[in-house]
């Protein structure tokens, strides 16, 4: 978890300086890393539920057969 927020920082220095040039660039490199994090959260704790409580696991997959992680409801374009 502190990795993620020492990269966090990291990519807002960044976003910072590539803001000035490409404002919506910048936004969108956080908010592409933002989401891909939290998609990585939720298939961790898909797989940590599966792991311990399996019965849990199988009602959750049954409940996103389809999907890959949480539905990306955006409003930032």
């Amino acid at each position: 978890m502190a990795n993620i927020y020492k990269q966090m920082a990291k990519l807002q220095d960044v976003a910072t300086k590539i803001y000035s040039t490409d404002p919506k660039g910048a936004v969108s490199m956080l908010s592409k890393y933002c989401y891909n994090t939290s998609v990585g959260w939720f298939n961790d704790w898909l797989k940590l539920g599966t792991s311990c409580w399996p019965s849990t696991g199988d009602r959750a997959r049954s409940r996103l057969r389809g999907r890959t992680g949480p539905t990306r409801q955006s409003t930032l374009r």
